[in-house]
This record gives structure tokens, C-alpha cells and sequence, in this order.
């Protein structure tokens, strides 16, 4: 959430994505505590409506690509914590491709590039 969100043109734009399991529900708050205490921040609430076909990886980049097209001024990544972005993505060729206006579909693929290759090395050190 930000001060900077319209919080019903993000809530729209990601429920007419094409993700299964999830609703998007405009929020406005203003927190007690933390960095943003005392501001009004909008955004939106992340609604599991199907847990056995919620893609959570999927919703992730799906919420992270409307952002940064709705909003390409503002800065979306942290700056201090990308580092850890990158190390949870596995990668920095999703941020790059987020960055570069890569169309969604095409973000999905960049970001499951590598998963066959993983699997398959993993498979080798499974025990059952």
C-alpha cells in the first residue's frame, strides 16, 4: 500500500487478469505503527477464493507488473531490501524484465525459465 495508489483503478485492473483462486479488494488504512504510521495508504487486500488454484508466485508477478505499468515514476522495488528480492526470486532477470515493460505473459515465462532445470537437479538428491 501507498499514498500514491488509486486503489479502485489497481483493484479492477488486477481482477481482470486471468488468475484463478484470487479477488482483489480495494483497501484504504492509515497504520498506528512502522514506517508509514499516521499516513493514508491505499492498495489492495489479497483475497484467497480458491486455495487449490491460488498461484501465489503468479499473483506476485502479476501485482508487481500492474504497479509498475499503473505507476512507472514511483518506486515500487525498495531500494535497500532488492538485494533480498533477487534472492528470493532466485534471479534479478525478473526485475529487469518488470523494469524493461515485458508484457505479462512473457514475465510468467522469464520467471519459470529455470524451473525444469531445477526439478531435475533436485530430483537427484530426493529420498522418497
Amino acid at each position: 500500500a501507498a499514498e500514491w495508489i488509486d486503489r479502485r483503478a489497481l483493484a479492477r485492473e488486477l481482477n481482470a487478469l486471468p488468475l484463478d483462486g484470487v479477488l482483489f479488494r480495494e483497501i484504504t488504512y492509515k497504520p498506528y505503527y512502522a514506517a508509514k504510521q499516521g499516513q493514508v495508504l491505499h492498495g489492495v487486500h489479497i483475497h484467497v477464493t480458491n486455495p487449490q488454484t491460488f498461484r501465489p508466485m503468479q499473483t506476485q508477478l502479476a501485482l508487481l507488473h500492474t504497479l509498475y505499468r499503473l505507476y512507472p515514476e514511483q518506486t515500487i522495488f525498495n531500494p535497500e531490501r532488492l538485494d533480498m528480492f533477487f534472492k528470493a526470486m532466485g534471479t534479478d532477470v525478473v526485475y529487469r524484465a518488470i523494469l524493461q515493460g515485458e508484457d505479462l505473459p512473457s514475465l510468467y515465462r522469464t520467471a519459470n525459465s529455470g524451473v525444469a532445470s531445477f526439478l531435475n537437479i533436485r530430483s537427484t538428491y530426493l529420498l522418497y
